[in-house]
């Protein structure tokens, strides 16, 4: 998230239906305005059929969640904050509070590293260490999407071990 962004940093044009019916292509160059509110401007501009993307070249990364009790989430996003303060770009975790399908509230690091793995295991050794949690390991990144992406769209946790 933070070496490249996020999505719409990298959205080079949209083709968009409005609300009366009329189909348009947003980009830089063509209807900025539009363009400027799908890229976080506002909401409510239409449906957007499709998407065009700038790609990144991306090898193998470090990826996976961790997965903490909320009963250790201050101590957790404390640690947290102080590891990733000053890391470079190429970690991107956002955190989020969630609950497991058997009931359980959990903080759970949703882990990112692009650089080399080795500098990537010892930056998030820290966290790695504190209680219960699942662990990392070394993933090409279309490889962890398609791991990940199915358990998150049902709700159930994953980890990638």
């Amino acid at each position: 998230m933070r070496r490249f962004g996020l999505a719409y940093d990298n959205m080079l044009s949209a083709d968009v239906v409005t609300a009366d019916g009329r189909w348009l292509r947003a980009s830089a160059m063509e209807h900025a305005e539009l363009f400027w509110g799908l890229r976080g401007g506002g909401r409510n501009f239409g449906v957007v059929a499709s998407f065009e993307y700038r790609l990144h070249p991306l090898g193998t990364m470090l990826a996976g969640m961790v997965i903490y009790p909320l009963a250790q989430a201050k101590a957790f996003l404390k640690l947290d904050r102080e590891v990733t303060h000053t890391a470079l770009d190429a970690l991107g975790s956002p955190v989020a509070l969630g609950t497991l399908p058997d009931g359980t509230q959990t903080a759970v690091l949703l882990v990112g590293y692009s650089g080399p793995i080795a500098e990537g295991e010892q930056l998030l050794r820290p966290l790695r260490e504190v209680g219960p949690r699942w662990r990392t390991r070394s993933v090409r990144h279309p490889t962890w999407r398609s791991k990940a992406s199915p358990s998150i769209l049902t709700g159930a946790a994953i980890g990638i071990t």
